[in-house]
Protein backbone atom coordinates (compact mmCIF):
# COMPACT_ATOMS: atom_id res chain seq x y z
CA UNK A 1 0.00 0.00 0.00
CA UNK A 2 1.35 3.58 -0.98
CA UNK A 3 0.90 6.00 1.37
CA UNK A 4 0.01 9.60 1.01
CA UNK A 5 2.75 11.92 0.58
CA UNK A 6 2.16 14.35 3.75
CA UNK A 7 6.00 16.00 4.55
CA UNK A 8 6.02 18.45 7.96
CA UNK A 9 9.51 19.33 9.08
CA UNK A 10 9.76 20.89 12.66
CA UNK A 11 12.60 20.88 14.96
CA UNK A 12 13.73 18.59 17.85
CA UNK A 13 16.42 18.06 20.08
CA UNK A 14 19.66 17.32 19.17
CA UNK A 15 18.95 19.17 16.08
CA UNK A 16 17.42 16.34 13.94
CA UNK A 17 14.24 16.66 11.92
CA UNK A 18 11.23 14.17 12.20
CA UNK A 19 8.77 13.67 10.02
CA UNK A 20 5.41 12.78 8.26
CA UNK A 21 6.82 10.62 5.34
CA UNK A 22 5.58 8.35 2.66
CA UNK A 23 7.06 5.10 2.48
CA UNK A 24 6.05 2.69 0.40
CA UNK A 25 6.49 -0.10 1.94
CA UNK A 26 5.27 1.21 5.12
CA UNK A 27 7.61 -0.30 6.79
CA UNK A 28 10.91 2.23 6.40
CA UNK A 29 14.32 0.61 6.44
CA UNK A 30 15.46 0.66 9.96
CA UNK A 31 15.81 -3.16 11.76
CA UNK A 32 15.66 -3.30 15.45
CA UNK A 33 13.23 -5.00 17.68
CA UNK A 34 9.43 -4.84 18.86
CA UNK A 35 9.58 -2.19 21.85
CA UNK A 36 7.24 1.00 19.94
CA UNK A 37 3.76 1.13 19.82
CA UNK A 38 1.09 3.40 18.64
CA UNK A 39 -1.96 4.31 20.73
CA UNK A 40 -4.88 5.81 19.57
CA UNK A 41 -7.20 8.22 21.37
CA UNK A 42 -10.27 8.05 21.12
CA UNK A 43 -9.98 4.00 20.92
CA UNK A 44 -13.02 3.89 19.11
CA UNK A 45 -13.24 7.04 16.54
CA UNK A 46 -16.14 7.97 15.01
CA UNK A 47 -17.31 9.92 11.62
CA UNK A 48 -16.10 13.26 12.86
CA UNK A 49 -14.02 12.90 15.68
CA UNK A 50 -9.88 14.61 15.99
CA UNK A 51 -7.74 11.19 16.63
CA UNK A 52 -4.20 11.59 18.23
CA UNK A 53 -1.75 8.58 17.55
CA UNK A 54 1.15 8.70 20.06
CA UNK A 55 4.16 6.42 19.45
CA UNK A 56 5.61 4.76 22.53
CA UNK A 57 8.79 2.80 23.00
CA UNK A 58 10.16 0.95 25.73
CA UNK A 59 13.53 -0.53 26.78
CA UNK A 60 15.02 1.93 24.74
CA UNK A 61 17.21 5.04 24.95
CA UNK A 62 16.65 8.49 23.92
CA UNK A 63 14.67 9.35 20.48
CA UNK A 64 15.82 11.53 18.01
CA UNK A 65 13.18 11.63 15.54
CA UNK A 66 9.74 9.98 15.07
CA UNK A 67 8.93 9.76 11.14
CA UNK A 68 5.32 8.89 10.19
CA UNK A 69 3.44 7.65 7.18
CA UNK A 70 0.10 7.84 6.87
CA UNK A 71 -2.83 7.71 4.35
CA UNK A 72 -5.83 9.31 3.59
CA UNK A 73 -5.46 11.83 6.31
CA UNK A 74 -5.25 15.62 5.09
CA UNK A 75 -4.24 18.30 7.74
CA UNK A 76 -2.52 16.31 9.60
CA UNK A 77 -0.40 17.94 12.96
CA UNK A 78 2.19 17.52 15.34
CA UNK A 79 0.82 17.14 18.94
CA UNK A 80 4.13 16.43 20.88
CA UNK A 81 6.96 18.66 20.63
CA UNK A 82 9.09 15.94 19.89
CA UNK A 83 6.80 14.84 17.33
CA UNK A 84 6.21 11.80 18.94
CA UNK A 85 2.08 12.97 18.73
CA UNK A 86 0.08 13.43 15.29
CA UNK A 87 -3.64 14.69 15.58
CA UNK A 88 -5.79 14.75 12.49
CA UNK A 89 -9.72 14.88 11.76
CA UNK A 90 -11.65 11.60 10.14
CA UNK A 91 -14.25 13.05 8.18
CA UNK A 92 -15.43 9.64 6.92
CA UNK A 93 -16.15 6.33 8.15
CA UNK A 94 -13.53 4.47 6.38
CA UNK A 95 -10.57 2.77 7.57
CA UNK A 96 -6.62 4.63 7.89
CA UNK A 97 -2.87 3.59 8.02
CA UNK A 98 -0.80 5.16 10.37
CA UNK A 99 2.52 4.17 10.92
CA UNK A 100 5.91 4.98 12.66
CA UNK A 101 9.90 4.76 12.81
CA UNK A 102 11.99 6.37 14.83
CA UNK A 103 15.81 7.32 14.82
CA UNK A 104 17.80 5.90 15.83
CA UNK A 105 16.79 2.23 14.41
CA UNK A 106 16.73 0.36 17.82
CA UNK A 107 12.94 -0.13 17.47
CA UNK A 108 11.00 -2.07 14.15
CA UNK A 109 8.33 0.50 12.50
CA UNK A 110 5.03 -0.30 13.55
CA UNK A 111 1.83 0.28 11.71
CA UNK A 112 -2.05 0.64 12.79
CA UNK A 113 -5.38 0.24 11.14
CA UNK A 114 -7.83 2.68 12.21
CA UNK A 115 -11.47 2.08 11.72
CA UNK A 116 -13.55 4.78 12.11
CA UNK A 117 -17.22 4.32 12.48
CA UNK A 118 -20.21 5.74 11.79
CA UNK A 119 -21.59 7.70 14.35
CA UNK A 120 -25.34 6.25 14.06
CA UNK A 121 -24.19 2.69 13.40
CA UNK A 122 -26.04 -0.31 15.02
CA UNK A 123 -23.64 -2.70 16.66
CA UNK A 124 -23.40 -6.87 16.71
CA UNK A 125 -20.92 -8.58 18.37
CA UNK A 126 -19.31 -11.58 17.08
CA UNK A 127 -16.26 -14.15 17.45
CA UNK A 128 -13.73 -14.45 14.68
CA UNK A 129 -11.22 -17.42 15.05
CA UNK A 130 -8.20 -17.59 13.06
CA UNK A 131 -6.85 -20.97 12.29
CA UNK A 132 -3.22 -20.48 10.74
CA UNK A 133 -1.24 -23.21 9.24
CA UNK A 134 -0.45 -25.88 12.43
CA UNK A 135 2.89 -25.99 12.24
CA UNK A 136 2.91 -21.69 12.44
CA UNK A 137 0.67 -21.03 15.02
CA UNK A 138 -2.45 -22.35 16.85
CA UNK A 139 -5.83 -22.24 16.41
CA UNK A 140 -7.00 -18.11 17.90
CA UNK A 141 -10.22 -16.61 18.73
CA UNK A 142 -11.32 -13.02 19.81
CA UNK A 143 -14.18 -11.10 19.99
CA UNK A 144 -15.34 -7.91 17.77
CA UNK A 145 -18.17 -5.78 17.16
CA UNK A 146 -19.22 -4.65 13.66
CA UNK A 147 -20.60 -1.18 12.85
CA UNK A 148 -23.77 -0.88 10.60
CA UNK A 149 -23.38 2.13 7.95
CA UNK A 150 -19.66 1.09 6.49
CA UNK A 151 -18.60 -0.23 3.47
CA UNK A 152 -15.60 -2.19 4.81
CA UNK A 153 -14.23 -2.78 8.09
CA UNK A 154 -10.41 -3.35 8.34
CA UNK A 155 -9.76 -6.06 10.72
CA UNK A 156 -5.66 -6.99 10.56
CA UNK A 157 -5.08 -10.16 12.82
CA UNK A 158 -1.58 -10.67 14.58
CA UNK A 159 -1.44 -13.86 15.43
CA UNK A 160 0.68 -15.54 18.45
CA UNK A 161 3.28 -18.26 17.16
CA UNK A 162 2.35 -19.92 20.81
CA UNK A 163 5.03 -22.43 22.22
CA UNK A 164 6.36 -25.87 20.24
CA UNK A 165 5.45 -29.05 22.05
CA UNK A 166 7.17 -31.67 21.35
CA UNK A 167 5.04 -34.47 22.95
CA UNK A 168 4.22 -38.07 23.28
CA UNK A 169 1.44 -40.61 24.16
CA UNK A 170 3.01 -43.61 25.89
CA UNK A 171 2.10 -46.69 27.24
CA UNK A 172 5.02 -47.64 29.81
CA UNK A 173 7.59 -46.47 27.15
CA UNK A 174 6.50 -47.30 24.62
CA UNK A 175 4.84 -44.57 21.74
CA UNK A 176 1.47 -45.81 21.39
CA UNK A 177 -1.19 -44.08 18.37
CA UNK A 178 -4.12 -41.96 20.24
CA UNK A 179 -6.23 -39.30 19.28
CA UNK A 180 -5.34 -35.86 21.06
CA UNK A 181 -7.39 -33.44 21.84
CA UNK A 182 -6.45 -29.72 22.94
CA UNK A 183 -9.04 -26.80 24.59
CA UNK A 184 -7.09 -23.82 26.48
CA UNK A 185 -9.18 -21.67 29.04
CA UNK A 186 -9.40 -19.41 26.74
CA UNK A 187 -10.13 -19.80 22.58
CA UNK A 188 -11.14 -22.93 20.11
CA UNK A 189 -10.03 -26.09 20.67
CA UNK A 190 -8.03 -27.96 18.09
CA UNK A 191 -7.22 -32.01 17.53
CA UNK A 192 -4.47 -34.36 16.60
CA UNK A 193 -4.28 -38.37 15.09
CA UNK A 194 -0.68 -39.07 16.16
CA UNK A 195 1.41 -42.34 15.84
CA UNK A 196 2.81 -41.78 19.56
CA UNK A 197 4.80 -38.45 19.10
CA UNK A 198 3.82 -35.43 17.93
CA UNK A 199 4.41 -31.48 17.30
CA UNK A 200 2.26 -28.95 17.91
CA UNK A 201 1.87 -25.40 18.86
CA UNK A 202 -0.27 -24.27 22.03
CA UNK A 203 -1.04 -20.86 23.08
CA UNK A 204 0.90 -19.72 26.31
CA UNK A 205 -2.22 -20.42 28.47
CA UNK A 206 -3.46 -23.71 30.67
CA UNK A 207 -4.72 -26.98 28.60
CA UNK A 208 -7.19 -29.41 28.99
CA UNK A 209 -5.63 -32.25 27.21
CA UNK A 210 -7.76 -35.54 26.08
CA UNK A 211 -5.80 -38.79 25.61
CA UNK A 212 -7.62 -41.60 23.37
CA UNK A 213 -5.55 -44.05 23.15
CA UNK A 214 -5.89 -46.72 19.41
CA UNK A 215 -5.63 -49.39 21.82
CA UNK A 216 -9.10 -50.19 23.22
CA UNK A 217 -7.44 -51.74 26.30
CA UNK A 218 -6.02 -48.49 27.44
CA UNK A 219 -8.12 -45.83 29.20
CA UNK A 220 -8.89 -42.27 27.91
CA UNK A 221 -7.77 -39.52 29.96
CA UNK A 222 -7.57 -35.93 30.61
CA UNK A 223 -4.09 -34.31 31.25
CA UNK A 224 -3.56 -30.50 32.55
CA UNK A 225 -1.26 -28.96 30.73
CA UNK A 226 0.46 -25.40 31.29
CA UNK A 227 3.22 -23.38 29.74
CA UNK A 228 7.07 -24.28 30.70
CA UNK A 229 5.72 -26.60 33.21
CA UNK A 230 4.12 -29.53 30.83
CA UNK A 231 3.91 -32.36 30.64
CA UNK A 232 5.51 -33.48 27.35
CA UNK A 233 4.79 -37.21 27.71
CA UNK A 234 1.13 -37.96 28.15
CA UNK A 235 0.64 -41.52 29.70
CA UNK A 236 -1.87 -43.78 29.32
CA UNK A 237 -2.56 -46.93 31.11
CA UNK A 238 -5.32 -49.23 31.88
CA UNK A 239 -7.19 -47.50 34.03
CA UNK A 240 -9.97 -49.14 36.23
CA UNK A 241 -12.58 -51.52 35.61
CA UNK A 242 -16.13 -50.69 35.00
CA UNK A 243 -17.99 -53.61 34.87
CA UNK A 244 -22.12 -54.25 34.25
CA UNK A 245 -24.77 -56.39 32.46
CA UNK A 246 -27.05 -55.78 29.60
CA UNK A 247 -30.60 -56.72 30.23
CA UNK A 248 -33.32 -57.18 27.28
CA UNK A 249 -36.99 -55.60 27.34
CA UNK A 250 -37.91 -59.19 29.04
CA UNK A 251 -34.90 -58.59 31.62
CA UNK A 252 -32.88 -61.75 30.07
CA UNK A 253 -28.88 -61.18 29.45
CA UNK A 254 -28.13 -59.07 25.88
CA UNK A 255 -25.31 -60.05 24.11
CA UNK A 256 -23.63 -58.38 21.49
CA UNK A 257 -24.41 -54.47 22.68
CA UNK A 258 -21.35 -52.08 22.70
CA UNK A 259 -21.23 -49.81 25.84
CA UNK A 260 -19.26 -46.62 26.17
CA UNK A 261 -19.31 -44.25 29.33
CA UNK A 262 -18.36 -40.67 29.27
CA UNK A 263 -17.42 -37.98 31.72
CA UNK A 264 -17.14 -34.16 31.20
CA UNK A 265 -16.40 -35.19 27.46
CA UNK A 266 -13.70 -38.25 27.98
CA UNK A 267 -14.67 -41.44 26.95
CA UNK A 268 -14.35 -44.86 28.60
CA UNK A 269 -13.00 -47.96 25.80
CA UNK A 270 -15.83 -49.52 24.24
CA UNK A 271 -16.95 -52.82 25.44
CA UNK A 272 -19.00 -55.43 23.49
CA UNK A 273 -21.09 -57.41 25.81
CA UNK A 274 -20.95 -61.24 26.28
CA UNK A 275 -23.36 -63.93 25.97
CA UNK A 276 -24.19 -63.35 30.07
CA UNK A 277 -24.68 -59.62 29.24
CA UNK A 278 -21.74 -58.49 31.12
CA UNK A 279 -19.12 -56.05 29.97
CA UNK A 280 -16.16 -54.28 31.09
CA UNK A 281 -15.14 -51.12 30.27
CA UNK A 282 -12.05 -49.01 31.09
CA UNK A 283 -11.95 -45.87 32.67
CA UNK A 284 -10.01 -42.75 35.08
CA UNK A 285 -13.33 -41.12 35.83
CA UNK A 286 -13.58 -39.17 39.34
CA UNK A 287 -16.54 -40.00 41.62
CA UNK A 288 -19.00 -37.48 42.68
CA UNK A 289 -19.29 -36.11 38.35
CA UNK A 290 -22.13 -37.01 36.32
CA UNK A 291 -21.30 -40.11 34.00
CA UNK A 292 -23.27 -40.66 30.69
CA UNK A 293 -24.28 -43.90 29.78
CA UNK A 294 -24.83 -45.32 26.24
CA UNK A 295 -25.80 -48.61 24.71
CA UNK A 296 -25.89 -49.54 21.07
CA UNK A 297 -27.60 -52.74 20.39
CA UNK A 298 -26.92 -55.75 18.46
CA UNK A 299 -28.31 -54.49 14.62
CA UNK A 300 -30.86 -57.64 15.23
CA UNK A 301 -32.51 -57.21 18.43
CA UNK A 302 -35.22 -54.41 17.53
CA UNK A 303 -34.13 -52.34 20.33
CA UNK A 304 -33.01 -48.44 20.29
CA UNK A 305 -29.99 -47.26 21.19
CA UNK A 306 -30.22 -46.23 24.89
CA UNK A 307 -28.63 -43.45 27.19
CA UNK A 308 -28.91 -41.96 30.67
CA UNK A 309 -27.17 -39.63 32.29
CA UNK A 310 -26.71 -39.55 36.24
CA UNK A 311 -24.42 -39.42 39.12
CA UNK A 312 -23.10 -42.99 38.54
CA UNK A 313 -20.01 -44.54 40.96
CA UNK A 314 -17.89 -45.76 38.11
CA UNK A 315 -16.17 -48.11 40.59
CA UNK A 316 -19.90 -49.98 41.53
CA UNK A 317 -21.06 -52.67 38.80
CA UNK A 318 -23.69 -51.26 36.58
CA UNK A 319 -27.29 -52.70 35.46
CA UNK A 320 -28.59 -51.65 32.31
CA UNK A 321 -32.05 -52.62 31.82
CA UNK A 322 -34.33 -52.43 28.51
CA UNK A 323 -37.37 -53.48 30.46
CA UNK A 324 -40.11 -51.14 30.03
CA UNK A 325 -38.65 -50.42 26.33
CA UNK A 326 -41.69 -51.38 23.41
CA UNK A 327 -42.31 -54.33 22.02
CA UNK A 328 -40.99 -55.25 18.71
CA UNK A 329 -42.04 -55.94 14.92
CA UNK A 330 -40.88 -57.29 12.18
CA UNK A 331 -41.25 -55.80 9.18
CA UNK A 332 -40.23 -58.59 6.67
CA UNK A 333 -42.03 -58.53 3.36
CA UNK A 334 -42.88 -54.47 3.37
CA UNK A 335 -42.52 -53.65 -0.04
CA UNK A 336 -40.82 -50.75 -0.99
CA UNK A 337 -42.17 -48.50 -3.92
CA UNK A 338 -41.52 -45.62 -6.25
CA UNK A 339 -44.17 -44.82 -8.76
CA UNK A 340 -46.20 -47.93 -7.84
CA UNK A 341 -42.83 -50.14 -8.71
CA UNK A 342 -41.19 -52.16 -6.07
CA UNK A 343 -37.29 -51.04 -5.75
CA UNK A 344 -35.26 -53.55 -5.77
CA UNK A 345 -31.89 -53.18 -3.43
CA UNK A 346 -33.58 -50.05 -2.40
CA UNK A 347 -31.70 -49.31 0.81
CA UNK A 348 -34.28 -48.26 3.69
CA UNK A 349 -32.98 -46.61 7.36
CA UNK A 350 -35.88 -46.50 10.25
CA UNK A 351 -35.09 -43.74 12.63
CA UNK A 352 -37.06 -42.20 15.47
CA UNK A 353 -37.04 -40.33 19.07
CA UNK A 354 -38.83 -42.95 20.99
CA UNK A 355 -41.26 -40.62 23.72
CA UNK A 356 -40.62 -41.64 27.17
CA UNK A 357 -38.79 -43.94 28.97
CA UNK A 358 -37.49 -46.83 27.61
CA UNK A 359 -35.24 -48.84 30.35
CA UNK A 360 -33.55 -47.86 33.56
CA UNK A 361 -29.12 -47.52 34.19
CA UNK A 362 -28.45 -48.50 37.69
CA UNK A 363 -25.12 -48.39 40.74
CA UNK A 364 -25.46 -49.18 43.63
CA UNK A 365 -28.48 -46.60 45.08
CA UNK A 366 -28.58 -43.80 41.91
CA UNK A 367 -30.56 -45.19 39.07
CA UNK A 368 -31.53 -42.64 35.92
CA UNK A 369 -34.41 -43.14 33.60
CA UNK A 370 -32.72 -43.80 29.91
CA UNK A 371 -33.97 -42.63 26.41
CA UNK A 372 -33.62 -44.07 23.39
CA UNK A 373 -33.57 -43.02 19.53
CA UNK A 374 -33.66 -45.85 16.60
CA UNK A 375 -31.32 -46.37 13.99
CA UNK A 376 -31.95 -49.40 12.04
CA UNK A 377 -30.84 -50.48 8.47
CA UNK A 378 -32.19 -53.17 5.76
CA UNK A 379 -31.68 -53.37 1.85
CA UNK A 380 -35.09 -54.93 -0.08
CA UNK A 381 -34.29 -57.83 -2.04
CA UNK A 382 -34.67 -58.00 -5.47
CA UNK A 383 -38.19 -58.18 -5.45
CA UNK A 384 -38.33 -54.50 -3.58
CA UNK A 385 -39.61 -55.81 -0.21
CA UNK A 386 -37.76 -55.88 3.05
CA UNK A 387 -36.65 -59.04 4.86
CA UNK A 388 -36.71 -59.89 8.14
CA UNK A 389 -36.30 -56.46 10.86
CA UNK A 390 -37.18 -55.88 14.44
CA UNK A 391 -37.58 -52.42 14.92
CA UNK A 392 -39.49 -51.14 17.71
CA UNK A 393 -43.43 -50.63 17.77
CA UNK A 394 -43.92 -46.68 17.26
CA UNK A 395 -44.33 -44.17 15.25
CA UNK A 396 -41.10 -43.87 12.75
CA UNK A 397 -39.66 -42.38 9.73
CA UNK A 398 -37.75 -44.26 6.82
CA UNK A 399 -35.04 -42.71 4.74
CA UNK A 400 -35.18 -44.22 1.58
CA UNK A 401 -32.03 -44.77 -0.68
CA UNK A 402 -32.91 -46.10 -4.04
CA UNK A 403 -29.33 -44.35 -5.58
CA UNK A 404 -26.34 -42.91 -4.31
CA UNK A 405 -27.59 -39.41 -4.06
CA UNK A 406 -31.30 -40.49 -4.89
CA UNK A 407 -33.11 -40.21 -1.78
CA UNK A 408 -36.58 -39.65 -0.07
CA UNK A 409 -38.52 -39.89 3.19
CA UNK A 410 -41.37 -42.13 4.14
CA UNK A 411 -43.88 -42.41 7.27
CA UNK A 412 -43.98 -45.54 8.99
CA UNK A 413 -46.12 -46.57 11.93
CA UNK A 414 -45.01 -49.51 13.36
CA UNK A 415 -47.45 -48.94 16.90
CA UNK A 416 -49.99 -51.59 15.67
CA UNK A 417 -47.52 -53.67 13.51
CA UNK A 418 -49.83 -53.69 10.80
CA UNK A 419 -48.98 -54.43 7.27
CA UNK A 420 -48.14 -51.96 5.19
CA UNK A 421 -45.80 -49.66 2.35
CA UNK A 422 -42.83 -47.32 2.14
CA UNK A 423 -43.62 -45.40 -0.55
CA UNK A 424 -39.92 -43.12 -1.84
CA UNK A 425 -41.43 -40.35 -4.17
CA UNK A 426 -39.13 -38.88 -6.54
CA UNK A 427 -36.65 -36.67 -5.64
CA UNK A 428 -37.81 -32.76 -5.89
CA UNK A 429 -35.37 -30.40 -8.04
CA UNK A 430 -35.55 -27.05 -6.50
CA UNK A 431 -34.84 -24.19 -8.63
CA UNK A 432 -33.95 -20.57 -7.98
CA UNK A 433 -31.64 -17.43 -8.73
CA UNK A 434 -29.72 -15.73 -5.87
CA UNK A 435 -29.20 -11.79 -5.90
CA UNK A 436 -27.76 -9.41 -3.57
CA UNK A 437 -29.27 -6.22 -1.90
CA UNK A 438 -28.70 -4.40 -5.28
CA UNK A 439 -30.81 -6.85 -7.51
CA UNK A 440 -27.31 -8.04 -9.07
CA UNK A 441 -27.42 -11.65 -9.81
CA UNK A 442 -24.84 -13.89 -7.96
CA UNK A 443 -22.75 -16.24 -10.30
CA UNK A 444 -20.45 -18.46 -8.24
CA UNK A 445 -22.75 -17.99 -5.39
CA UNK A 446 -23.11 -20.81 -3.07
CA UNK A 447 -26.48 -23.00 -2.05
CA UNK A 448 -26.24 -26.09 1.08
CA UNK A 449 -28.89 -27.28 2.71
CA UNK A 450 -28.67 -29.44 5.75
CA UNK A 451 -30.93 -32.28 6.62
CA UNK A 452 -32.67 -32.03 9.55
CA UNK A 453 -35.31 -34.08 11.27
CA UNK A 454 -35.45 -37.71 10.21
CA UNK A 455 -32.72 -36.87 7.51
CA UNK A 456 -30.50 -35.92 9.75
CA UNK A 457 -31.34 -39.10 12.34
CA UNK A 458 -30.24 -41.16 9.22
CA UNK A 459 -26.85 -38.95 9.18
CA UNK A 460 -27.40 -37.93 5.65
CA UNK A 461 -24.83 -35.04 4.77
CA UNK A 462 -25.22 -31.86 3.38
CA UNK A 463 -26.67 -31.09 -0.49
CA UNK A 464 -24.33 -28.59 -1.83
CA UNK A 465 -24.59 -26.44 -5.22
CA UNK A 466 -23.19 -23.40 -7.16
CA UNK A 467 -25.31 -20.64 -9.32
CA UNK A 468 -24.55 -19.91 -13.30
CA UNK A 469 -25.45 -17.54 -15.76
CA UNK A 470 -28.08 -15.34 -14.15
CA UNK A 471 -27.07 -16.57 -10.48
CA UNK A 472 -29.78 -19.62 -11.02
CA UNK A 473 -29.11 -22.42 -9.11
CA UNK A 474 -30.62 -26.29 -9.47
CA UNK A 475 -30.55 -28.90 -6.46
CA UNK A 476 -32.20 -32.25 -6.22
CA UNK A 477 -33.25 -32.47 -2.46
CA UNK A 478 -35.26 -35.64 -0.23
CA UNK A 479 -39.16 -35.52 -1.58
CA UNK A 480 -40.19 -35.36 1.75
CA UNK A 481 -37.19 -34.34 3.25
CA UNK A 482 -36.67 -31.12 5.94
CA UNK A 483 -33.16 -28.98 5.45
CA UNK A 484 -31.79 -26.01 7.10
CA UNK A 485 -30.77 -23.98 4.23
CA UNK A 486 -27.65 -21.97 3.62
CA UNK A 487 -27.60 -19.20 0.97
CA UNK A 488 -24.01 -17.07 0.91
CA UNK A 489 -21.31 -15.84 -2.11
CA UNK A 490 -17.47 -16.77 -1.15
CA UNK A 491 -16.91 -13.36 -3.23
CA UNK A 492 -18.43 -11.17 -0.42
CA UNK A 493 -21.31 -9.68 -2.33
CA UNK A 494 -23.97 -9.91 -0.15
CA UNK A 495 -24.24 -11.13 3.42
CA UNK A 496 -25.75 -15.00 4.23
CA UNK A 497 -29.04 -15.69 4.49
CA UNK A 498 -30.32 -18.95 6.68
CA UNK A 499 -33.33 -20.53 5.83
CA UNK A 500 -34.57 -23.20 8.18
CA UNK A 501 -36.76 -26.30 8.36
CA UNK A 502 -37.51 -26.02 4.55
CA UNK A 503 -39.01 -28.74 2.25
CA UNK A 504 -37.86 -28.41 -1.33
CA UNK A 505 -40.88 -26.52 -1.91
CA UNK A 506 -39.59 -23.40 0.05
CA UNK A 507 -36.49 -22.94 -1.73
CA UNK A 508 -36.56 -20.48 -4.37
CA UNK A 509 -35.65 -17.24 -5.87
CA UNK A 510 -33.26 -15.56 -2.83
CA UNK A 511 -31.83 -12.33 -2.05
CA UNK A 512 -28.61 -12.15 0.17
CA UNK A 513 -28.70 -9.62 2.74
CA UNK A 514 -26.49 -6.06 2.31
CA UNK A 515 -23.53 -6.89 3.22
CA UNK A 516 -20.13 -5.20 4.92
CA UNK A 517 -17.48 -6.16 4.31
CA UNK A 518 -14.59 -7.24 6.91
CA UNK A 519 -11.03 -7.49 5.39
CA UNK A 520 -7.26 -7.99 6.53
CA UNK A 521 -3.97 -9.04 6.74
CA UNK A 522 -3.31 -12.30 8.72
CA UNK A 523 0.29 -12.04 10.33
CA UNK A 524 2.00 -14.31 12.45
CA UNK A 525 4.43 -12.54 14.82
CA UNK A 526 8.10 -12.89 13.99
CA UNK A 527 7.47 -14.35 10.39
CA UNK A 528 7.77 -12.33 7.62
CA UNK A 529 6.04 -14.96 5.06
CA UNK A 530 2.42 -13.90 3.91
CA UNK A 531 0.28 -16.51 5.58
CA UNK A 532 -1.66 -18.04 2.93
CA UNK A 533 -4.51 -20.81 3.85
CA UNK A 534 -5.36 -19.89 7.03
CA UNK A 535 -8.85 -20.09 8.10
CA UNK A 536 -10.98 -16.99 9.02
CA UNK A 537 -14.29 -17.67 11.03
CA UNK A 538 -16.86 -15.08 11.59
CA UNK A 539 -19.09 -16.96 14.99
CA UNK A 540 -22.08 -15.88 16.68
CA UNK A 541 -21.20 -14.51 20.16
CA UNK A 542 -24.38 -14.97 22.17
CA UNK A 543 -25.36 -18.76 21.03
CA UNK A 544 -24.92 -22.26 22.40
CA UNK A 545 -24.70 -25.56 21.66
CA UNK A 546 -24.26 -26.71 17.98
CA UNK A 547 -24.88 -23.48 17.16
CA UNK A 548 -21.93 -22.20 18.38
CA UNK A 549 -19.47 -23.92 16.54
CA UNK A 550 -20.87 -23.34 13.11
CA UNK A 551 -19.16 -20.27 11.02
CA UNK A 552 -21.99 -17.60 9.75
CA UNK A 553 -19.05 -16.99 7.00
CA UNK A 554 -15.78 -18.15 6.47
CA UNK A 555 -12.79 -17.73 4.11
CA UNK A 556 -9.13 -18.42 3.90
CA UNK A 557 -6.36 -15.99 3.18
CA UNK A 558 -4.56 -15.44 -0.03
CA UNK A 559 -0.81 -15.87 -1.32
CA UNK A 560 -0.83 -12.58 0.44
CA UNK A 561 -2.31 -13.38 3.52
CA UNK A 562 -5.18 -11.56 3.24
CA UNK A 563 -8.92 -12.38 3.83
CA UNK A 564 -11.90 -10.70 2.95
CA UNK A 565 -15.73 -11.91 3.87
CA UNK A 566 -19.31 -10.25 4.18
CA UNK A 567 -21.63 -10.46 7.12
CA UNK A 568 -24.63 -8.75 7.56
CA UNK A 569 -24.62 -4.68 7.78
CA UNK A 570 -26.38 -3.88 11.06
CA UNK A 571 -27.40 -1.08 9.82
CA UNK A 572 -28.28 2.55 10.94
CA UNK A 573 -30.06 3.95 13.64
Amino acid sequence: MRFAALLVLVGCAGGADHAIIDDANGNGDSAGQDCLTITITPGTPHKGDHVKATAMGYGIGAVLDFAWNVNGIPNTTYEAPDGSAIGFDVPEAVSYEVGVAITPPSCLPVQRTINVLSGNGNTKLYRMRVVPPADLAPPQETEIVVVGGQTVEDRPFFIDPGIALNGSVTSGATPVPAYVKFTPVLGPAFDLVTTGTFTSRLQLQMHSVIVIPQDNTLAPRVVAWTPGVGPTQFAVDAGNPTTGTVLDRTGAPLANAQVQLEQLGVPSTIATTAANGTFTVRTTFAIGTNITATVTPPPTSGLARLSATAMFDPMQAMQISYVGSPATCDVAATPVKRGGANQGGAIVTIVGALPGTIGTVTTGGVSANATGTVHISATASGGGTLPSTLVPRANLGAVVQIAPTDFAVSSLDTSACTAQTIDAPVRITATGAITNANQLALVGARIEAVPVGVLALANLLPVQTSTFAGGAFSIQLASGGHYDVHFFDPGGRGAEIDLPDLTAAGVGNTMLDPALAIKGEVTVMNNVNPIEGASVQLLCADCTGVAASQPLAQTATDVTGNYRLAVPDPGTM
